[in-house]
């Protein structure tokens, strides 16, 4: 089932109540975040687990009933540089959920190392990626200038364009427009650790993208021809 947009909410089931329901449905065996934050989504997990971050600011306990659970507080771009998940994840990473800096220069990086350590069945998910209006795509936060007063807390930054990037760069890969609210999931499957084709055009997409601008009319036209899946009937296909 696929729903239309535009419409004010993404009312799907809430981003971390997916989460935390499809990673043991799923059958997988690790888990790799980045953007751990104060851990509302890392909490949710009860798998071997890696969460990378520069600054942690748990409020409450993280570790639930997982078996193990490394930490590194530093930057996404650090820990691939000094780190390799394989070393703790042998047979590859099963699940990611990337929630990093709202910078899509960021994210693509992001993207790019970890999909180079999934695992054969491995998925990705990508928070933040379907704004909700024009305003939030910001790259600066500025939520005392907004004039969606309502929305004015939610900063998605220009990681929408991750959307456009893969399908353009990646058709290979099977994208999944997910309505979980607020601001929606991406799910990446079908993918290539082998691939270096975002890598050998990282400078190209950066000259092509930097400078775009999401507006409302763009909005609009982003959402025409991308088929939005109900987060229920996703849950639903893996049993949870």
């Amino acid at each position: 089932m696929t729903t239309a947009f535009p419409r004010h909410l993404h009312d799907g089931v809430q981003y971390l109540e997916f989460l935390g329901r499809f990673a043991p449905a799923c059958g997988a065996r690790s888990y790799f975040e980045i953007g751990v934050n104060i851990g509302k989504s890392l909490r949710r997990i009860d798998l071997p687990s890696i969460g990378v971050d520069p600054k942690f600011m748990f409020r409450e306990d993280i570790m639930s009933a997982k078996p193990e659970l490394h930490l590194f507080q530093t930057t996404s771009d650090d820990f691939f540089q000094t780190r390799s998940l394989k070393a703790f994840f042998p047979q590859g990473v099963d699940l990611a959920f990337l929630d990093g800096m709202h910078l899509f220069e960021f994210l693509l990086r992001d993207f790019i190392n970890t999909e180079k350590a999934m695992g054969p069945d491995g998925v990705i998910f990508m928070h933040d990626c379907l704004p909700l209006n024009a305003e939030m795509t910001e790259r600066e936060r500025r939520p005392g200038q907004r004039r969606d007063v309502e929305l004015k807390s939610y900063w998605t930054g220009d990681v929408w364009k991750l959307v456009p990037i893969l399908r353009r760069y990646r058709p290979d890969l099977e994208v999944t427009l997910i309505d979980c609210a607020p601001t929606g999931l991406v799910m990446l499957r079908k993918l290539d650790p082998a691939s270096q084709v975002l890598s050998a055009s990282y400078d190209e997409i950066m000259e092509q993208w930097m400078e775009v601008e999401m507006t409302d009319a763009s909005l609009e036209d982003f959402y025409k021809g991308l088929p939005m899946s109900a987060a229920s009937e996703v849950l639903s296909q893996v049993g949870a």
